[in-house]
């Protein structure tokens, strides 16, 4: 039995979304980027910057679920292989 693991573009996504919550301007987000989350409902622009809306705060929460549920997976896999 194997896993899929999570795609990279899953986990690139998540790491720009934790920068916006983190307000981690110290690797700038490109302006194409910016505009693609904006559009999916992701992050919003305040005058403050980038913020997260609920929506992207869902995803944010799936993919830490799914992080951990592989881990639990993996170490259960391994146990029983």
């Amino acid at each position: 039995m194997t896993m899929d693991p999570i795609p990279l573009e899953d986990l690139a996504l998540l790491d720009v979304l934790h920068r916006v919550f983190q307000c981690d301007d110290s690797v700038p987000i490109e302006p194409e980027m910016k505009q693609r989350l904006i559009e999916s409902a992701l992050v919003e622009e305040t005058d403050d910057g980038l913020r997260l809306t609920d929506a992207g705060v869902a995803m944010c929460k799936s993919f830490r679920h799914r992080i951990e549920a592989d881990k639990r997976a993996a170490m259960i896999i391994g146990q029983r292989g």
